[in-house]
């Protein structure tokens, strides 16, 4: 019987802390973007331009960490598969009948 590999905690924590990383990086430079875009483009007060760019910041860095966990979470399950299409071809092959011993 073949025993099933699942992902371990520290490779969830590590996917999480991964997709988190890559959120707050994306969320500083889309905050950034946006604020300098109200600003300039936009002609909004400092202030303005400062809180909206503080909104879409937190909004895209919230969105973000969500897409890059789903991205690194199926990274993780297709490594899991993988592990366990190996390992069940190994007991296969261990098992087949004819095989010495």
């Amino acid at each position: 019987m073949s025993r099933v590999l699942a992902p371990t905690p520290e490779q969830l924590d590590d996917c999480n802390r991964r997709a988190r990383r890559d959120g707050l990086l994306a969320g500083v430079t889309g905050g950034l973007v946006s604020a300098i875009y109200g600003q300039r483009a936009l002609k909004l007060t400092p202030r303005k331009a400062m809180i909206g760019g503080a909104v879409a910041g937190a909004l895209s860095g919230y969105f973000f960490s969500q897409a890059f966990l789903s991205s690194y979470l199926a990274q993780l399950r297709q490594e899991i598969v993988k592990k366990n299409a190996a390992a069940t071809a190994d007991i296969l092959v261990d098992t087949a009948p004819g095989t010495p011993t």
